[in-house]
This record gives C-alpha cells, structure tokens and sequence, in this order.
C-alpha cells in the first residue's frame, strides 16, 4: 500500500526512508498507474522532488495519513527531511 498525498492542488507520492523498491521502480519508469478502490484508473508521470518548497509541501503532506501513520511521519519528520524520496505526480503529456 502507498498513501497518494495532496497539497495545493497537486499530488504526490514518497517514502520516508529513502530509495526502496517500488521508489526506483518509479524513477526508471518515469510513471505509472494508480488504480483506486473503485475501479478507475490514473496513468500519472512522476517527477522527483529536490530539496525545497514543494517537497518540504509533500513533506507535510504526510499528516493526511490515518492516525498512527501521521503521528509516526510528524515525529519522524527530520529523519524525512533528511532521506526521503518524493515524487510529484502529474497527467502524462
């Protein structure tokens, strides 16, 4: 499972710890497809974020996750901020 976080107007993907599997699975493919709980489906380019605003925007994106998740990503958010891998997310051209 991956939480698909909004922040004005735009969505986002990561994960807290740095490069894992499905993260450079993404960056390779350049995007991919979300499918949601009922049934549609979303092909999305992915962008990796750098050091700045819109990344520290995903970043607190991340207390949209359902409680315990926010709490652990509030309390984590200088380990985040460190090594996380975040992705902006946008229709294909």
């Amino acid at each position: 499972m991956v939480g698909v976080l909004r922040a004005h107007d735009q969505w986002y993907l990561g994960h807290p710890n740095g490069h894992v599997g499905w993260t450079r699975n993404l960056s390779t493919a350049g995007g991919g497809v979300i499918k949601w709980p009922n049934g549609l489906e979303w092909r999305f380019r992915a962008t990796p974020l750098s050091a700045g605003e819109e990344r520290e925007r995903a970043i607190q994106a991340t207390s949209q996750h359902p409680f315990p998740g926010n709490v652990m990503y509030r309390l984590g958010r200088r380990h985040i901020r460190a090594i996380g891998v975040f992705f902006r997310l946008e229709d294909p051209e």
